[in-house]
Parts: structure tokens; C-alpha cells; sequence
């Protein structure tokens, strides 16, 4: 049967060492500037299916299939779910520089009708334990909607230089099947080993945050949230306890306005820093805006930290139809009310408590004199930009122009007053350096 190949080349720019452990195997991943050619070969079939849907293929094999009453009745790959064997992964063959690695999982992720669709590549979906630089699953993410090609990977190597946990990054291109799907953005996924890292502990409850996922108190139980509560709130640790107290409890105490239980549920000055970052760069498709794309720890002594995820819409980029603000308001978003006006109690009780408004006042202060100065913003950029000049010429999908590209930096994306257009990295940088300063002298 004829195969096609998957091939990813990494362009890795060199950066800071992360602010928190290091001496990890799957820095590797992501370390250097050299170029990473990745291979990774299926069958005609298994294309089919990672163009389908493959958990609407049932699994069988080796006698196992496609019929269940639990996990082991499935093959390798496969769980059971409502009686039959199902998989999200499509089995392939890798190959990253030399080194071969057998029967990885891969799948596409949102819209799985765009030419240039997110990916994800899991090491143990088929051989358990199977892993890369100690990794079990990477993201390859489209750089959709953005000019520049270099948000999520700037707005990332932002929140690290602040001394927040964030996923590291670096820049891919990407083949299947010998066609060329374009340039990426390689991402480590939030998983026990990130908070290891982060947090020197992985044991506590891992929740990722989904669309609408704004932590008001709707129902005193989870089983009665409409939509449901785990489609609002999906563990990503300790999955199989349906115990989800914890966050309950989260939502209770901002519901309660008990303000002195605050310190209790959170880290708060490295909450209040990321806030700050968030809030510099109008990252509306987040927890303040969307009610999505972050994750939520709870750590050893009972406080929740925060993750964040899916940076792809930073730099007030945003447009969909859960905020209503244009790139102008974007621009000029206050950063004391820094959502779309929805309910959002994490942002609004937090910063309804004097000592933690002026702590978060003094993270604005400090990121804006260091870290987020429109100089070290641009720095940064125009090094991510220039590293990958060539192939984002040679991306036929990346949806904009060569031209767009280049002056993605310095202009808007379409250029005038159109509220849906991406503004440029430069004028985005000092329009928030000005609101933040006009806060800051106003208190």
C-alpha cells in the first residue's frame, strides 16, 4: 500500500533559559536554532481517517474490537466509550533526523475542513510509555489569522520572560503526504511534566478551561450545569475521579464575595502577573474574554495556579462572536477592566480588593519598564520575524500575502480602520504601552 510522508522542519531561534526548573530531556525539543526535519509516514487508509473523524471509524485488530464493555477488550490505541472501541489518534511512523519512532498517534485538531489544519502528534497512543525527549505529545498549531505568523510564539516567550508558566515553542514546517501545509507553531503541551517543571508537583487536579467557561456558580452540583460541567471543565489530570470539589469550591468562595478566602484559592501575585501580562496583550480569547484556553492546577496547598494555552489571537487579534469589541477598543482596552464586560469572577473579585488592584497595579509597573517596554517587545519580534522570512514566503496557506507578511510588523492587517483587521506588532506594542502608563499615572 503507498504511504505519504509527514515532514516537519523546525525553526528554533535561540532564547532565554526558562525562569523556573530547567535540566529537563524535553527542553531538547525546542533548544537551538538547528532546523528539524520530521518524517512521519502512514497508509492511504489511515489518511482517510485522519481526515474523518477517527473516532467515528471503529477500532479492531488482532481479534480485539469493535465491540466492548471496557478498555481491554479494545486494541493498543483504542478505549471503549458507550460499547465500542473508538481512537482519536490515526497510527503512523516517525522519524525526526535519523531517529525513528513506530506507531505514533497524530490527528488533526479544530476545523478539520481548513487546508492548513492544527495537528497533534502523541508517542504512546499506539506503545504505551513510547515518548519524545521525554515528551508524550506535541502540538503543531497553524499560526491561523495572523499575519506576522509569530503571535502565539512572541506572546508565549513573553509570559516566560515575566516568570509565568507557559509552554515552550518554537517554529515548524510542516508536509503531509509531500504537500507542503506551511509554517507552524510547535507547542509543548500543558501536561504533568510542564508542572513539574513549573510548580516542582504534578498530584493535584488539572482542569483546561473550554468556551464559556466563566466560573460563576450556576448549579450547587456539577451533574446539574447546562451546557455540561466537564464539557465546561475537562480534567486533564486524575481523570478517572469524578471528584471536581475543588473547583466548586473555587466557585463558591467568588460567588460568595467572602474577598478574605482569595488568598486561600489562588498564588495570587503570580495570578495578578499573569493578569497583567494578559491584559497588555488584549488576549480576549482567553479566560477574560472567551472563558477558555487556559488551565487551572490545584497545587499541593490547596491554591489554583494558572496555565495558559492557545496564545494564537494575542496582541488584540481577537474576533469572534463571544466579544464584541473591535481592534481599536482592543487597542485602548483599560487594563483595570481588562474582559469583554461578561461576568468573569476571577478578574472581577480579584481586582475589586484593594491590596490585590495595587499589587496588580505594581506587575503592570514592573512589565512595563522591563519585559513588555515597546523596545523589548520589538527586539524579540523582528528576530522571530526575520528567522522565518523565507519559509513564510513559502507558505501558499498561511492565508495573507508575502507583502502582508513583511509589514505585518509595522501595519495594520488590512490596513485603515476595519475593526476585524490584526493590528501591527509595533503600533499594537506602543498603543498598550500608552493605555497601561495612562492607568498607572491616573490611581
Amino acid at each position: 500500500m503507498r504511504t505519504g510522508t509527514l515532514i516537519v522542519l523546525f525553526f528554533l531561534p535561540a532564547c532565554c533559559d526558562a525562569p523556573w526548573r530547567s535540566g529537563y530531556a524535553w527542553e531538547e525539543a525546542f533548544a537551538g536554532s538547528a532546523i528539524r526535519e520530521w518524517s512521519l509516514s502512514m497508509s492511504d487508509e489511515n489518511r482517510l481517517r485522519l481526515i474523518a473523524d477517527p473516532a467515528s471509524i471503529p477500532c479492531q485488530s488482532g481479534g480485539l474490537g469493535p465491540t466492548c464493555q471496557d478498555d481491554a477488550a479494545c486494541p493498543s490505541g483504542c478505549a471503549c466509550e458507550q460499547g465500542a472501541c473508538r481512537t482519536r489518534w490515526v497510527e503512523a511512523d516517525l522519524e525526526v533526523d535519523g531517529m525513528r519512532i513506530s506507531r505514533v498517534g497524530v490527528r488533526l485538531t479544530g476545523d478539520r475542513r481548513e487546508k492548513k489544519p492544527h495537528l497533534r502528534v502523541r508517542f504512546d497512543a499506539f506503545v504505551p510509555g513510547q515518548r519524545f525527549f521525554s515528551l508524550a505529545t506535541i502540538a503543531l498549531r497553524a499560526n491561523r489569522g495572523d499575519p506576522s505568523q509569530i503571535r502565539e510564539r512572541l506572546a508565549l516567550e513573553l509570559l516566560r520572560r515575566a516568570g509565568l508558566c507557559a509552554p515552550r515553542a518554537a517554529f515548524a514546517w510542516v508536509r503531509l503526504n509531500g504537500e507542503d501545509l506551511g509554517l507552524y507553531t510547535q507547542v509543548q503541551r500543558v501536561d504533568r511534566k510542564l508542572l513539574q517543571a513549573c510548580f516542582g508537583e504534578d498530584n493535584g487536579n488539572l482542569y483546561q478551561l473550554h468556551a464559556g467557561a466563566d466560573l460563576v456558580l450556576r448549579k450547587e452540583r456539577p451533574e446539574d450545569f447546562d451546557p455540561p460541567f466537564a464539557t465546561l471543565y475537562e480534567k486533564a489530570t486524575n481523570e478517572r475521579s469524578a471528584d471536581v470539589s475543588d473547583l466548586m469550591w473555587l466557585m463558591r468562595i467568588l460567588a460568595s464575595g467572602d474577598l478574605a478566602q482569595l488568598e486561600r484559592i489562588l498564588e495570587p501575585e503570580e495570578y495578578l502577573r499573569w493578569l497583567a501580562v494578559n491584559s497588555w496583550l488584549s488576549n480576549l480569547d482567553s479566560y477574560p474574554g472567551t472563558g477558555d484556553n487556559v488551565y487551572l492546577y490545584r497545587d499541593a496547598s490547596g491554591r489554583f495556579r494558572i496555565v495558559p494555552w492557545d496564545l494564537a489571537r494575542a496582541f488584540g487579534n481577537y474576533h469572534g462572536p463571544a466579544c464584541a469589541l473591535g481592534a481599536d477598543e482592543m487597542l485602548s482596552l483599560s487594563p483595570d477592566q481588562p474582559t469583554c464586560g461578561d461576568p468573569r469572577p476571577l478578574v472581577d473579585k480579584v481586582l475589586a480588593v484593594p491590596g490585590f488592584r495595587a499589587a496588580y497595579h505594581r506587575h503592570l509597573r514592573d512589565l512595563a519598564g522591563s519585559t513588555l517596554t515597546p523596545e523589548s517587545v520589538m527586539a524579540l519580534a523582528e528576530s522571530f520575524h526575520a528567522s522565518i522570512r523565507e519559509a513564510a514566503h513559502r507558505d501558499g496557506q498561511k492565508g495573507f500575502s508575502s507583502v502582508e507578511f513583511d509589514q505585518a510588523l509595522e501595519s495594520d492587517t488590512p490596513s485603515g480602520t476595519n475593526p476585524m483587521r490584526a493590528p501591527g506588532i509595533r503600533p499594537f506594542a506602543l498603543a498598550r504601552d500608552r493605555a497601561v502608563r495612562e492607568v498607572l499615572e491616573n490611581r
